[in-house]
């Protein structure tokens, strides 16, 4: 990444810069804000705490699995997520309320993968975590490659836009999410009617 990239980066995580990414509506209705977890935030114990209790919550989502504890998450933060200038984990929230989390690793100049997203507490716009993705998907596009929107795709038959593949990555993501909403009730409906045929035979 290039040093302006570099130098912000410092001044954000070392609370030298504020950030907050606006997540609005469709209609631009503001209904959420994105803020980067940075340095004196391994200081506040509500939100280690929060990010360890959704680890644990959400454990089978994860690759590695460990017992989470407070001061694992605080070395993750440490070593990892503030050590490398090529991501940032931010904090979404709705009227002051903490809900969830999103990111962003292995940033370069051209590709980015998008990463670590979580709802951890209910509450918000129907859409908040929709909106949160596409707000973050959204800024990296303005304020790091804007160069994309330049690039030619040689398989396309039209010049690549930035503007396009978000509109693109909002209609996958609703698809996504309405497919993992789906499977997360059938799943519940299974384990329902298997606790109902285990009573029989307990009985």
């Amino acid at each position: 990444m290039s040093n302006d990239w570099k130098n912000y980066w410092k001044k954000v995580i070392s609370d030298e810069e504020r950030l907050v990414i606006d997540v609005s509506t469709y209609d631009g209705i503001s209904i959420g804000q994105l803020f980067p977890l940075t340095e004196k935030s391994l200081d506040n114990d509500f939100i280690i705490n929060a990010l360890t209790s959704w680890r644990k919550k959400y454990i089978k989502f994860f690759f590695t699995e460990f017992e989470p504890k407070n001061h694992r998450t605080i070395a993750w933060l440490e070593k990892t997520v503030l050590k490398n200038d090529n991501q940032m984990l931010f904090l979404i929230y709705c009227e002051g309320c903490l809900i969830g989390q999103y990111g962003f690793k292995n940033l370069t100049e051209k590709t980015v993968l998008m990463d670590n997203l979580i709802r951890g507490a209910t509450g918000g716009h129907p859409k908040l975590i929709e909106r949160s993705m596409m707000a973050l998907i959204s800024w990296l596009f303005t304020n790091l490659n804007e160069q994309l929107d330049a690039v030619d795709d040689e398989n396309a038959d039209c010049p690549l836009n930035a503007s396009a593949l978000v509109r693109t990555l909002e209609v996958v993501t609703q698809t996504v999410l309405r497919q993992a909403i789906e499977i997360n009730l059938m799943n519940e409906k299974v384990n329902k009617l298997t606790e109902i045929h285990q009573s029989h035979f307990d009985i």
